[in-house]
């Protein structure tokens, strides 16, 4: 046994005891994943409140209902929290509360084994919510600043939980129809959700409306005759100093008690980040204790001064003077994002302290006319009897007479594709022209995004092209395991569905798998276009869906084989596949030959003959015609220069200059990645025999890859380097294939060759290496196959570029309208 091998055991022996002895969130993960398979604590609630930060708000609210209902006198009650202890004395008034403290294993088990779940945030990446459960959401607010998507500076996959949260969610609870579409739709959600709103009001408004004025009062010692001030502002994110930031905070409510004088208190309640930082300063400012819930220091409040946080459509029930004081109102706008104008509050603005003190020194309480309209758009159902009519609907099935209760999820066909990583790369191209082409009237598509998505990123840019009516689902978490199950999983991803493996428990690991992504959602059909990965590919194997597709891109079995700077990095992945393609209804091909290839290869030894098939990539004739046109041009030291890639950043504008093709030359070109199976080596080595004949040729090879340090190199010893010109990536490449003569594919295999549709699409002459997929083109009379050698190669390059040679003319609107109603053969 070599050394290799022996590393390979050992690290497969040991990784999953080092991730379990280090007690950190694997460690959680694992111990969560086990308390799945056990038995549902069925009358046990668990509560969570901002993530564990407090027991207050909604959670808050919705706990004090049920506990003080006799029909739950059975039931035991958990509260997470970040600090239990602090939390202990407030809950300690209540019976059959327990405290655990969030991210231990206590918490992970009532996580994954209590029959109702109860939290106004989300809870954590690993979460995958039980059929046996119930999933309550009262989300923390009405949003006045953007959230999720929305959000002007927050990247594509900045709201990933929080959408897969409000996938699992049964029960969304809402305050309006406002709050209902601006959280759904800001988390691209709401035509997936499948759980019921019920708009029935604001959990912890019950707590304004219900808690007793004049004890709290007491209780928090402000004298009974003051006047009270609460100044709430939300937690500013765009602060970069904590400790300036509550500095300002605090130097702001003690200036505006100076200005009001005795008759007036102002009390300062600040998110619990900045609580603990001015619990530590030396200061005369009433700072409300953060135990006690914003929502019931509102009854106290005479006047409430916010600037950008929700706990103003909680107030406006009260009917009580509204101040909007903003300090940073054109950054936070446009950084963050607002979803009301100014002129749209029920208040006054100003950014100053001394207008702040005279508008509330002269408020005579008679509120502005626009007041009213928003109780009605952003809070009608707030009356103090919120928390009953949801847990009387969720827990005991009555009937609401006020508020409303519906379903969000679209009635059409849902879809879920995989496509890979997002790259700049030839199956990339083709599910963006796949989906482009979708009826959207009948069908609506998710599309799993697997990575982060960084802004102004080369995945950003493909993402942006694809129709805004597609939901992106982002998930780039590890998929929950148990301790042994480690060992299985890595067994499968190793060997695939084969020996040994067969007698694990593989479909009930990558079944829950897929539902830790897709949550309650119900689709119709899976797509894994992407072919490659093995991870996704058995997520959607296992998963319930009733109509299951993959896609083979190329010769499967050659490309398994494939060497990359010496591996293989296609093997043990599409090893795994091929052992899973039985549990897939339909394995298309992206052509015909292709497919008779794969069958050929695949069909009868895996036992999949008559679930295979074949439909090719659409073209999108008309985008190809237009990005033909668009370029620009400069010249430049005498010579004409395309620019391609324009960026502007920072002031800096950047972009690429690629030396426009001359009339007086024979102009070769290919596309495609820079990479071994593409054989760009051939090509250029037969090019330089097309030198020899013919030297006033150029040849240029758009795209990017692996093998362009090994390309130029040889560009080099073979001395064209002015005569062969590599772009790299070209955002649009359709204006440079039309500029050029001949269009060159090398390959030693290929799918279907999308390139060569683009170049015939575009008006070239075609010549291709003779292999399956562009055979199936252009044996049609569009072009000429070749042997894959350079004498051969160079031959039919000098041959093709004479203007006597013609070819059968190709329609690519035709072409569409054709794999058009193959697509919709295949999917109905």
């Amino acid at each position: 046994m070599n050394k290799a091998r022996i590393k390979r055991m050992l690290i497969f022996l040991l990784n999953p005891i080092v991730l379990y002895l280090k007690k950190n969130i694997e460690y959680l993960r694992m111990k969560y994943t086990k308390y799945l398979d056990r038995p549902i604590y069925d009358k046990t609630i668990l509560f969570e409140a901002y993530s564990g930060q407090s027991v207050t708000g909604n959670s808050l609210a919705l706990f004090e209902e049920i506990h003080n209902d006799s029909r739950f006198k059975e039931y035991r009650f958990i509260w997470s929290s970040i600090e239990p202890k602090k939390e202990r004395k407030a809950l300690s008034q209540y019976r059959n509360v327990k405290l655990v403290k969030k991210g231990t294993v206590a918490y992970v088990k009532y996580l994954a084994r209590a029959k109702y779940l109860i939290t106004d945030t989300t809870f954590p990446h690993y979460f995958n919510k039980r059929e046996e459960q119930s999933y309550i959401m009262a989300w923390h607010g009405t949003p006045y600043k953007t959230i999720g998507k929305d959000v002007k500076s927050s990247n594509y996959d900045s709201h990933k939980n929080v959408m897969k949260n409000i996938l699992h969610t049964d029960y969304f609870i809402s305050p309006s129809k406002y709050t209902t579409d601006t959280i759904l739709n800001s988390q691209t959600s709401k035509d997936l959700f499948s759980g019921e709103v019920l708009e029935l009001g604001m959990p912890r408004v019950d707590l304004t409306y219900n808690v007793n004025a004049e004890d709290l009062k007491m209780k928090m010692n402000i004298p009974l005759e003051k006047k009270v001030v609460l100044y709430a502002p939300t937690w500013n994110d765009y602060s970069q100093d904590i400790n300036q930031s509550v500095s300002e905070l605090v130097r702001d409510a003690e200036q505006l008690q100076m200005l009001l004088g005795n008759d007036y208190l102002v009390a300062l309640k600040v998110h619990y980040y900045e609580y603990q930082a001015i619990s530590n300063m030396n200061t005369e400012c009433y700072l409300v204790d953060n135990s006690i819930d914003t929502n019931k220091v509102l009854q106290i409040s005479d006047y409430l001064i916010t600037d950008y946080s929700s706990v103003f459509f909680d107030y406006l029930g009260l009917k009580r003077p509204i101040y909007f004081y903003f300090k940073n109102y054109d950054e936070y706008s446009t950084k963050r994002g607002l979803y009301l104008e100014k002129d749209e509050l029920p208040g006054p603005t100003c950014s100053t302290i001394d207008k702040l003190a005279e508008l509330i020194s002269e408020s005579t309480g008679i509120l502005e006319d626009k007041y009213f309209p928003m109780i009605e758009r952003f809070s009608p159902y707030d009356d103090g009897k919120v928390s009953k009519r949801v847990i009387d609907y969720i827990f005991f099935n009555k009937k609401q007479t006020l508020g409303s209760i519906y379903k969000t999820e679209t009635t059409k066909e849902k879809i879920l594709i995989y496509g890979g990583y997002f790259k700049n790369n030839g199956i990339t191209e083709s599910l963006i022209r796949l989906t482009n082409q979708f009826d959207y009237e009948k069908y609506n598509l998710t599309i799993i995004i697997p990575s982060i998505v960084p802004k102004n990123s080369g995945v950003e840019k493909v993402i942006d092209r694809l129709d805004p009516k597609i939901n992106l689902l982002f998930n780039n978490n590890r998929i929950n395991l148990k301790f042994n199950e480690e060992y299985q999983y890595k067994l499968f991803m190793n060997r695939g569905l084969n020996g040994i493996v067969k007698k694990l428990n593989i479909d009930h690991i990558m079944y829950r798998g897929y539902k830790q992504i897709v949550g309650n959602v119900k689709y119709d059909k899976v797509i894994d276009f992407s072919g490659y990965n093995s991870f996704y590919g058995s997520v959607f194997a296992f998963s319930n869906v009733k109509e299951k597709i993959t896609y083979l891109h190329s010769d499967m079995k050659k490309d398994k084989e494939r060497v990359v700077r010496g591996r293989r990095p296609n093997k043990l992945p599409l090893q795994l596949m091929f052992s899973i393609y039985k549990y897939f209804d339909k394995i298309l091909s992206v052509s015909k030959t292709s497919h008779l290839t794969n069958l050929s290869k695949l069909g009868e030894q895996l036992g999949i003959t008559n679930k295979m098939d074949y439909v090719e990539n659409y073209l999108d004739a008309e985008r190809i015609e237009r990005l033909s046109e668009e370029y620009q041009e400069f010249n430049i030291l005498n010579q004409k220069v395309l620019i391609d890639n324009v960026n502007l950043e920072d002031g800096v504008l950047e972009f690429k200059g690629i030396l426009k093709p001359s009339k007086n030359n024979n102009n070769y070109v290919t596309l495609g990645r820079l990479s071994p199976e593409k054989n760009q080596e051939l090509l250029i080595r037969a090019f330089k025999r097309v030198l020899n004949e013919e030297p006033n040729s150029r040849l240029y090879i758009i795209g990017e890859g692996t093998q362009r340090k090994k390309l130029m190199t040889l560009i080099q010893n073979l001395e064209i380097e002015d005569k062969v010109i590599l772009t790299g990536h070209m955002d649009n490449p359709y204006y440079l294939l039309k500029m050029c003569d001949v269009f060159v594919l090398s390959s030693n295999y290929e799918g279907q060759a999308l390139a060569i549709l683009e170049a015939l699409a575009v008006g070239l002459k075609v010549i291709s290496t003779d292999i399956p997929g562009p055979d199936n083109i252009l044996k049609q009379g569009y072009g000429e196959l070749v042997e894959a050698t350079e004498i051969g190669l160079s031959r039919k390059m000098i041959s093709v570029i004479k203007p006597e040679k013609k070819y059968k003319k190709f329609d690519p609107y035709l072409y569409d309208e054709k794999v058009k109603e193959r697509v919709k053969s295949i999917l109905e």
